[in-house]
């Protein structure tokens, strides 16, 4: 996974906690947990990893921001590739 933060928005609003889920199939009722993490209050992208599998659906949730009341912001989501 990949994500990013923008700097033209104001680092309060940057998203913090965050939970990807997955499912090789359409259904709604077969996701899994792929992970959670924290990101770093920062502007690089920055990747994390989760168990190679097959993906048809991904759901993003985002659980905190760096403290804005006003709204949260995520400039960049992306599934990458795995590495070889």
């Amino acid at each position: 996974m990949l994500f990013a933060q923008s700097e033209a928005e104001p680092p309060e609003t940057w998203a913090k906690e965050v939970e990807v889920w997955i499912s090789s199939t359409d259904d709604e009722s077969q996701m899994t947990r792929a992970g959670r993490w924290t990101l770093a209050q920062t502007a690089e992208p920055q990747e994390f990893g989760f168990a190679r599998a097959t993906v048809r659906r991904v759901r993003l949730r985002i659980l905190t921001n760096y403290g804005s009341a006003a709204y949260t912001s995520l400039d960049e989501f992306a599934l990458l590739q795995p590495k070889m």
